[in-house]
């Protein structure tokens, strides 16, 4: 089901209301505390997100969900209360963002040194840290029997499969952190599994867009997967920004040759990229239980 659009014509009035609301507790709504960011009003600190959906009730007729719309620093939802006049910063608790210091190739204790220094879910293909922005990605080769098949295309971009067992795939956690991972200010790192605990660092990537196939699932049934379309990065840092550097259905045009096989493929992606390829590693993976 897709999302309500995002309301930009919401009022300073509007916000004021919501605040009133929310300090006033008269308002129903589904939205936890803030992570990271608090809106700052009369000395009293408001979760942002809760805050715009509350006061985009005019608008659109209700109240929004959390699933409608993405926070974070670049978010329209921070953009659009800060136009308004609305103080949004970081909580004073919040701690310091940790240093993200992986290099391509070389291999990684999962727990030890990803988990246990950013959090999120230490299994599973996604990993979504709380408290760091950073959405953490896995691939690797036992994930085929359940639908997953990651794999670069032809013009290099690299397609990785959405997370999801049993059933049509649906926009929420991992999925929809790589879907809003551009709005959300948040990096995207994808990493290989390499042995049994162990992953090696496959480099950044920038989400350029998505689109759907009918794959099985764990029980062999057709349904809906999400594929997302990632431009892989073999340098130390994120893919550069660009001037289309928002969310979009539209496929990216590299100018790569024409290789043959994956392990071409992947090269001429980190060839793109400026970066020597390392050992190829085979296609699809979610079940990685450390």
């Amino acid at each position: 089901m897709p999302r309500t659009p995002i309301p930009t014509n919401i009022t300073h009035e509007d916000v004021l209301s919501a605040i009133s609301a929310l300090a006033a507790r008269s308002v129903s709504h589904e939205f936890l505390d803030s992570e990271r960011y608090d809106l700052v009003h009369g000395g009293n600190r408001y979760a942002p997100k809760a805050v715009f959906g509350v006061a985009a009730q005019r608008v659109v007729g209700r109240v929004l969900k959390p699933s409608d719309f993405s926070g974070g620093e670049s978010s329209t939802c921070h953009r659009v209360l800060r136009k308004l006049g609305f103080t949004i910063e970081e909580k004073p608790d919040s701690p310091a963002p940790a240093r993200i210091s992986f290099v391509v190739g070389k291999e990684y204790n999962r727990r030890t040194h990803i988990h246990n220094v950013f959090g999120g879910q230490n299994s599973g293909g996604i990993a979504t840290p709380a408290k760091h922005p950073v959405v953490f990605l896995f691939t690797g080769s036992a994930g085929e029997s359940f639908g997953y098949e990651d794999r670069f295309r032809e013009d290099g971009v690299f397609l990785y499969t959405g997370e999801g067992q049993s059933g049509d795939m649906t926009w929420q956690r991992g999925n929809l952190a790589i879907r809003e991972s551009l709005n959300d200010g948040k990096q995207l790192l994808v990493f290989e599994q390499t042995r049994k605990g162990f992953v090696r660092f496959f480099g950044f990537a920038r989400y350029i867009g998505h689109h759907s196939e009918q794959r099985p699932d764990k029980d062999g049934k057709l349904r809906i997967a999400f594929v997302f379309e990632l431009e892989i990065s073999g340098q130390e840092g994120p893919p550069a920004p660009t001037e289309a550097d928002a969310p979009a259905e539209s496929e990216v045009q590299l100018t790569l040759p024409t290789p043959r096989s994956r392990a071409e493929l992947r090269a001429a992606a980190l060839l793109h990229a400026g970066k020597k390829p390392f050992p190829e590693a085979a296609s699809g993976c979610r079940l990685l239980s450390l």
